[in-house]
């Protein structure tokens, strides 16, 4: 469980219909190290509930299985912070431009599936 969630023995899945699970998560070992628990769901340990993007290569690799592909779980918002958009420099604008796309829409290891991309090595 990473132990840095408000609520890290509860998770949280919506439907493709809209109905809302709840999920309590019970499990012999909690941490705050992402990486770690990371390291013990690639080495079978158990699972992990992770942002699609961070796990991509460990998912094409076959490292990882994806669960529950057509339910969602919280967003996860990441955002860009900059001056004024009258001060945007073209390379702040390409940087933000890449961040949604890479981290807009489609999940990056279903994109790279379909497109028949190797992935990075972790």
């Amino acid at each position: 469980m990473y132990a840095d969630l408000r609520s890290p023995r509860t998770w949280r899945f919506t439907a493709p219909d809209g109905r809302v699970e709840t999920v309590q998560i019970t499990g012999p070992f909690s941490s705050n190290n992402p990486q770690l628990l990371l390291s013990l769901a690639v080495a079978g340990h158990g699972l992990t509930f992770w942002p699609s993007f961070a796990v991509s290569a460990d998912i094409l690799a076959g490292r990882l299985v994806p669960l529950l592909t057509n339910w969602r779980s919280r967003e996860l918002a990441i955002r860009a912070l900059y001056p004024h958009r009258a001060l945007l420099s073209a390379k702040v604008r390409t940087f933000v431009d890449f961040l949604v796309e890479r981290l807009g829409g489609k999940r990056e290891w279903q994109e790279w599936r379909d497109r028949g991309i190797t992935p990075p090595r972790q």
